[in-house]
């Protein structure tokens, strides 16, 4: 079996973020991870399965902030050490709220304007980068920004291939840059 998530957007909620209007069960309540987690190992027992993946694609933290990776490392332990997986077999792209849109901007500002808000790669996935070279602690994955592919892992006993890409190429602070967009120049 495969697991996939998106958009899970775990954080902390703390009082800097109340005109936040994202909310995740996940870290809303500490319990609805261990409740998830309790019922997808049912459903796998039940079901004779074995979980082989998981897939996280996407807005794994709602703001980009350290403090929320380190409740999306929890969650991510608890899958990992529950299903016996390893860390390379739970794989993650970003998406737009893993990116660090304060950061982005502050860099953008910083520069006086030099060049296009979204290209401040190093900024605004400093977190998420960080987050994601930790988990791994392994040279075959590290995440790199300003690549289209994030992450690929094989199975090759299952002939299956996972691919993961990053789409926030253009995503920046600004409201009109919220869109998907690949760098095609990370291809060759």
């Amino acid at each position: 079996a495969i697991l996939h998530l998106s958009d899970i957007h775990i954080s902390d909620f703390s009082e800097k973020y109340t005109d936040n209007k994202i909310l995740s069960n996940f870290s809303k309540y500490q319990k609805y991870s261990d409740v998830f987690i309790d019922d997808l190992t049912k459903y796998i027992e039940d079901n004779n399965l074995t979980l082989m993946a998981a897939i996280i694609s996407g807005d794994l933290a709602n703001n980009g902030e350290n403090e929320d990776y380190s409740s999306v490392k929890i969650f991510l332990e608890k899958i990992k050490n529950n299903f016996k997986l390893d860390n390379t077999d739970i794989l993650i792209v970003p998406g737009n709220h893993d990116i660090n849109w304060f950061e982005n901007e502050t860099a953008w500002r910083d520069s006086n304007h030099s060049t296009n808000e979204y290209e401040y790669h190093d900024a605004k996935f400093k977190n998420f980068k960080e987050f994601f070279n930790d988990f791994y602690n392994n040279p075959e994955f590290t995440f790199k920004p300003e690549n289209a592919i994030s992450i690929v892992k094989s199975y090759s006993e299952q002939k299956l291939c996972f691919i993961g890409v990053n789409s926030n190429y253009k995503e920046s602070f600004k409201g009109t840059d919220h869109y998907g967009f690949i760098n095609e120049d990370s291809f060759d």
